[in-house]
């Protein structure tokens, strides 16, 4: 065999192997393409997303196809528990995913306050880490994390009203009036179901993620 005959056959062979790597590697994105176009929801777009997860090679991929599956099974069929199993799977490999907040409030809707809050606080969900430190009573910690969020966005009606039910579990009506009317201000399209949490001094959140818990089967 001359050395023509070498490079030629070592380069074919090189060609192959990087058509074949690079198949193999897309594999997952196309089956995702798939799912993407395939009615939602049905059966047909729920094994297109498995598919992607099963032939995923590269994690980063894997953790891709986990985090459209959940979101999947979260959107269209309002599974929680399936789409926890799947959101856990992609948050093992990228916790920063902004998607992940999802997560975390699954994790609230289950009563898992402390797993939420490890995970809301890779997202800097500084709200969502003050109701979870409500639910669990700590309400130093739930000040702390609503007077950041207040200050990272101080025209936020919900951080007003988040921070308005600490201050009536620690005995601060006065205080907490004052946050009602400041969420009132920046959110006056909201104003009648604001005025209901002054009139039946709402204390917790606990009504609305116990409906939470229901529509997503948890």
């Amino acid at each position: 065999m001359n050395k023509n005959t070498k490079i030629v056959i070592i380069s074919t062979i090189s060609t192959i192997s990087i058509l074949a790597i690079t198949i193999t590697l897309g594999i997952p994105w196309a089956y995702l393409a798939k799912a993407f176009s395939s009615p939602q929801p049905s059966a047909q777009a729920e094994e297109y997303y498995k598919s992607a997860i099963k032939s995923a090679i590269i994690p980063r991929a894997r953790a891709t196809a986990n985090l459209e599956l959940a979101r999947y099974y979260l959107t269209e069929e309002h599974n929680g528990l399936k789409a926890l199993k799947h959101f856990e799977e992609a948050y093992k490999y990228k916790k920063s995913y902004k998607d992940m907040t999802a997560l975390g409030m699954i994790y609230t809707a289950k009563g898992d306050y402390e797993k939420a809050i490890n995970v809301e606080k890779d997202q800097n969900a500084y709200t969502a880490i003050a109701i979870n430190y409500i639910f669990l009573k700590d309400y130093t910690n739930a000040l702390k994390y609503v007077n950041t969020a207040i200050e990272k966005n101080p025209a936020n009606c919900w951080n007003y009203r988040t921070r308005a039910v600490i201050y009536e579990n620690l005995k601060q009506r006065n205080s907490a009036l004052e946050d009602y009317q400041t969420a009132i201000k920046y959110c006056p399209f909201r104003e009648d179901e604001i005025h209901k949490d002054i009139e039946n001094y709402k204390t917790s959140f606990k009504e609305d993620y116990e409906d939470l818990k229901k529509s997503l089967k948890l």
